[in-house]
C-alpha cells in the first residue's frame, strides 16, 4: 500500500528520489529475514529427505539380505534331497515326490499371489474352485 502511494506521488513530482519511511523499511527487513529463514529450513528439509532415502534403501537392502539368508537357512535345514521335498517334524521324516508340471505351475501362481497381495490368496483359491466346478 505504501509502495503504491509512493509511486503515485513520484509520478506527480519526478524530481524527488524514492524515499521510504521507517515502517516500510522494517517490513522489507522482515521479508528478507523470513526469506532467509525459509531458505535455511528448505535446505534442512532437502538434507533430511536425502538422509531418509538413504536409510530407506539401507533398510530395503538389509531386509533383502535377511530374507535371502532365511531362505538359504531354510533350504539347508529342511531340504535334504533336491528332487523331493523332505521335512522333519518332531523327529519323523515326511517325504513327498517331486511335483509335476501342473503342481509346479499352481505353486508358482500361489507364490506370486502371496508375494503381491497375500490377503487375496483365499479369494484366488475360491475363484479357482468355482471355475473347476463349472467345468
Amino acid at each position: 500500500m505504501k509502495k503504491t502511494e509512493r509511486e503515485a506521488v513520484a509520478q506527480t513530482s519526478e524530481d524527488e528520489a524514492d524515499i521510504i519511511d521507517e515502517e516500510e523499511y522494517a517490513f522489507i527487513q522482515q521479508c528478507k529475514a523470513a526469506k532467509k529463514t525459509y531458505k535455511e529450513f528448505h535446505e534442512t528439509l532437502v538434507m533430511c529427505n536425502a538422509a531418509l532415502d538413504a536409510c530407506s534403501s539401507e533398510v530395503d537392502s538389509a531386509r533383502q539380505n535377511l530374507l535371502k539368508s532365511f531362505d538359504d537357512w531354510f533350504v539347508r535345514s529342511f531340504t535334504m534331497v533336491p528332487d523331493e521335498i523332505v521335512t522333519q517334524v518332531a523327529g519323523s521324516t515326511i517325504s513327498r515326490d517331486a511335483m509335476d508340471d501342473d503342481e509346479q505351475f499352481e505353486q508358482m501362481q500361489m507364490d506370486r499371489v502371496m508375494a503381491e497381495k497375500p490377503e487375496s490368496l483365499a479369494f484366488v483359491r475360491a475363484r479357482k474352485s468355482v471355475r473347476s466346478r463349472k467345468r
